[in-house]
């Protein structure tokens, strides 16, 4: 009894150990897998793991719920054969690499996807495309994620948007899982994140996020040619942070936003990205909504590159527009401007700038030059560091350039300017004006608006020169005037003497006289005449004065003396002429 138990034990333990080789040998196959038939892909995909494509298979596969796969395209091409080409269930994980290159996902059946999704698929390589039939080229009713590497296109304008994220439907009377939410079958709120890619629709949207949808773009780059639909249409949740979204041929706009209901509530954010609407659509618009939508709704746009027109007549109809950052090539931008940003145009790159006054004043600095005309739509601004730009405020803002007042009227811009303080000019040195000199450009201006450019020549006030006074003032060599302003000598020169008369000598009386200047009447000290010393015939002395001359009894002795001589000479001589005889 005993042994019987023990070969039954032993037995068991064998059972077991092969079970356990056999399940070993079954993950391993289903950890990778390389499958060349549609029943290898089949049964590959619903074990789980990585299953590598190994050659083009046609075939409609379904990851199952509970299961796990990493499909690896391998450079290969899966088409759909009857259904969905892949059919991820609800509660199932895909994620589609690339590990080659060139490997394709094509839809072949009307009402069919290339992938749809009520699962978690992550989209990191590959090519998705549709042949000429009607439908969706990815449909995601679960958690989707699409990278950088992918591509989805199509190149058929008989087909609907290419990509769908939400429902037709939440009506509980209209159970059909593959257009509307169902609950159970797929997600309540399903969520599309686009970190990059290339998305291009031959026909409609090349993402549409319908009800229900919540859409988080990235990144990627976005056209659509042809049909009157948008780049992107938003039917209820929608954030964009980047990206480059072209708008060209017959589509209505880039993006297209709307709203009708609880499940549909047409809120868009955009925070970053590049938006154009291209010289060939010349209808299109920049924002527009959806056909049959309500109004509500909203469209806040917190950054980005916009290149088109605004339709604001549609736009103020269906839904509120908010900015409060952005670039635009329409100044109509500014109509939507949040309370606390500033708008600003500038003629040299033909664009608006939407920000804060720091961020705009940072902008123009950067993209402004010499010449360059700004025009402030709105907000309050203090501009500084421009340089030779020209700036008006068309709007009700408070703004100035220097901390100079901008109005309606341009206010050139300088950036190295220096306020010259009035100075009155001095009898020698010459003044100037107040004024203001910009060192960059070698200007001078006669207004601290810098409106009004002047000459140097007229900010020079010229030196008033010397005012002479009335009297003279002398010292012993010169006279001059002193200047009533400075006080310093004006007109200075040499005295210019001559002897005057004070008091005739007499002859028993001194007499005196000075030198004093016939100019300013300068007088040197006075210096003595002698008396004469004469007598008259009493014999009191002369009051003649000694003059030098020969006069009175003086000059009668002289003649005396000289006539005696001469008669005591003519008697000598006739005697001598006598005694010859």
């Amino acid at each position: 009894m005993g042994k019987v138990k023990m070969s039954k034990k032993l037995l068991s333990l064998a059972l077991c150990a092969a079970m356990a080789i056999s399940m070993g040998s079954v993950t391993a196959f289903a950890a990778e897998a390389t499958v060349s038939t549609a029943d290898e892909l089949t049964s590959a995909v619903q074990s789980g793991g990585t299953v590598k494509l190994g050659a083009d298979i046609e075939q409609s596969v379904v990851v199952p719920a509970g299961v796990a796969v990493t499909l690896d395209l391998n450079g290969k091409t899966l088409t759909a054969k009857d259904k969905d080409a892949i059919c991820v269930s609800a509660g199932a994980t895909l994620e589609v690499i690339d590990s080659v290159g060139g490997g394709k996902v094509q839809a072949a059946v009307k009402g069919y996807a290339a992938v749809f999704n009520s699962g978690k698929t992550t989209l990191s390589g590959g090519y998705y495309t549709r042949s000429a039939n009607q439908w969706y080229t990815i449909c995601n009713h679960g958690e989707m994620a699409i990278n950088k590497g992918v591509t989805v296109k199509t190149t058929v304008d008989t087909v609907s948007s290419l990509i769908e994220n939400g429902y037709s439907s939440y009506a509980a009377a209209r159970p059909n899982e593959r257009n509307n939410y169902v609950e159970g079958a797929n997600s309540a709120s399903p969520t599309l994140t686009i970190n990059g890619g290339s998305f291009t629709s031959a026909g409609y949207n090349p993402v549409k996020n319908d009800e229900g949808g919540v859409l988080n773009i990235y990144d990627g780059t976005f056209s659509c040619p042809t049909y009157e639909g948008a780049v992107v249409q938003n039917w209820n949740i929608a954030n964009i942070y980047g990206g480059t979204f072209t708008a060209s041929g017959d589509v209505a706009c880039v993006v297209s936003n709307g709203s009708w209901g609880d499940h549909a509530k047409g809120q868009l954010a955009i925070e970053g990205g590049t938006f154009v609407v291209d010289d060939q659509a010349a209808n299109a618009k920049l924002f527009s909504n959806g056909q049959g939508s309500g109004t509500g709704g909203s469209v806040a746009i917190k950054g980005g590159d916009y290149t088109g027109e605004f339709d604001s007549a549609l736009m103020d109809a269906y839904y509120d527009t908010s900015i409060s950052a952005g670039t635009f090539t329409s100044p109509d931008a500014a109509d939507y401007a949040v309370q606390s940003a500033v708008a600003a145009s500038l003629n040299s790159t033909g664009k608006t700038y939407i920000g804060t006054a720091a961020e705009i004043n940072e902008t123009l600095n950067e993209k402004a030059a010499k010449g360059d005309k700004v025009t402030v739509l709105c907000g309050d601004v203090d501009l500084t560091g421009l340089d030779q730009v020209a700036v008006t405020n068309t709007g009700s803002g408070n703004v100035t350039v220097n901390d100079v007042p901008v109005a309606d009227t341009p206010v050139t811009t300088h950036g190295a300017v220096t306020a010259v303080a009035e100075k009155a000019p001095t009898c020698t040195e010459d003044g100037n004006i107040a004024y203001w000199y910009c060192a960059d450009c070698g200007k001078y201006f006669g207004d601290k608006e810098l409106t009004k450019e002047i000459a140097q020549a007229d900010t020079v006030v010229k030196a008033t020169g010397h005012s002479a006074g009335a009297e003279w003032v002398s010292d012993g060599s010169q006279h001059w005037h002193a200047c009533t302003v400075c006080g310093e000598k004006v007109e200075e020169a040499e005295h210019t003497f001559k002897w005057v008369i004070e008091k005739e000598a007499t002859a028993t009386e001194k007499g005196s006289k000075y030198e004093a200047c016939a100019v300013c009447g300068f007088k040197k000290a006075a210096v003595e005449i002698p008396a004469t010393g004469e007598a008259d015939a009493d014999g009191e002395k002369s009051d003649t004065a000694q003059t030098g001359d020969f006069g009175g009894m003086g000059l009668w002795v002289a003649l005396l003396l000289v006539s005696t001589a001469g008669l005591t000479g003519a008697a000598l001589c006739g005697k001598k002429r006598k005694y010859n005889k």
